[in-house]
Order: C-alpha cells, then structure tokens, then sequence
C-alpha cells in the first residue's frame, strides 16, 4: 500500500511533498543559508529541496510500544510479515 499527498499551505511559501509506502520519504525546500553541509557555490542557488528517507523502521522493535492492534493485522497479512 502507498499513498502519495502533497501540501501546499496558502498562507505561507511552505511546501511539503510525502510518500508512504515500504519506507517514507519526505520532502521540503529550504533556503540554502540553513543548510550547513552544502559544498557548492552560495551565489547559483537560493533554495534547496531537502529530502528525507526512512525504510524498514521499526523492524528491531524499537518502535512496538507505540504500534496497535491495526498495525500488526496489517503486517502478519502481509508477504513479509515482521519486515519492510
């Protein structure tokens, strides 16, 4: 299962992309003077899109506290119950 959305917020520039799906990945754009870990040249660019991805989280148990009942009917149904 995966679903995509994308958020566009009228009362200011913010702009958020996101999927879910075996992972999750995110997305926003930034304005480059945030971004401490650019190499480039400052003056070619004013913004950025910062992606974020996360896949397989959870498999070591580190998140079970927090799953339900839902949670888990989805994953036992699944083809690789207990992983991504």
């Amino acid at each position: 299962m995966s679903c995509h959305s994308h958020i566009h917020i009228k009362s200011s520039s913010t702009a958020v992309g996101l999927i879910l799906g075996r992972g999750i990945n995110a997305c926003y754009i930034e304005n480059l003077d945030k971004v401490d870990t650019w190499d480039d040249d400052y003056s070619k660019l004013k913004q950025v899109v910062i992606n974020m991805q996360s896949s397989a989280f959870g498999e070591n148990g580190c998140i079970s506290h927090i799953r339900r009942k839902y949670d888990e009917e989805i994953d036992f149904s699944s083809i690789n119950p207990g992983k991504q």
